[in-house]
């Protein structure tokens, strides 16, 4: 890298991403879809929801690797844009990059028989550690109507409640 290049990254450091949600999607290894959203706080805290089902914690710095790694930015780009806004080593850098790298594609391409807890040694935080900017997730429910027959049912409703009128 010439003078000028290095004297250029100095002057304009990478940005950080802002706030707002990030859509990304990926193939899970056996050809089906994955969607993965990136959720970045205004404080730069982050969560990496998968297939609205699993839901990562992310520090700012876990967030700016993750939209590294989503974005498909190759992995020296990476190394060398995280080295330059934080004042890394390349070696810290890297095995940063590939350890979150692992564990985001384990959990993509994962059949439900990896615990991310103890099978990915991911720390776990207990349910709104912090107050919420959004939902994680919303349901729109189009019908109550329920194929269980749970006797248990969460819903809240008697059994016979009326189903939405779906002849209009």
């Amino acid at each position: 890298m010439s003078f000028l290049a290095r004297l250029r990254d100095r002057l304009h450091p990478p940005q950080p991403l802002p706030p707002g949600l990030h859509a990304y999607e990926r193939r899970d290894g056996v050809g089906g879809r994955v969607r993965l959203h990136l959720r970045v706080e205004p404080d730069g805290r982050g969560l990496l929801v998968i297939n609205a089902s699993r839901v990562l914690h992310l520090n700012q710095t876990a967030v700016e690797y993750a939209r590294l790694i989503l974005e498909g930015v190759p992995e020296e780009t990476a190394v060398r844009t995280i080295r330059r806004r934080y004042r890394v080593d390349a070696p810290t850098a890297r095995a940063d990059y590939r350890r979150l790298q692992e564990r985001i594609e384990a959990l993509i391409t994962s059949d439900g028989s990896i615990c991310p807890i103890h099978g990915l040694d991911l720390e776990r935080i207990d349910p709104f550690p912090v107050p919420l900017t959004a939902p994680y997730r919303m349901d729109l429910a189009l019908t109550y109507r329920c194929n269980n027959a749970c006797p248990h049912c969460y819903v809240a409703r008697p059994p016979d409640y009326p189903e939405m009128d779906t002849a209009a």
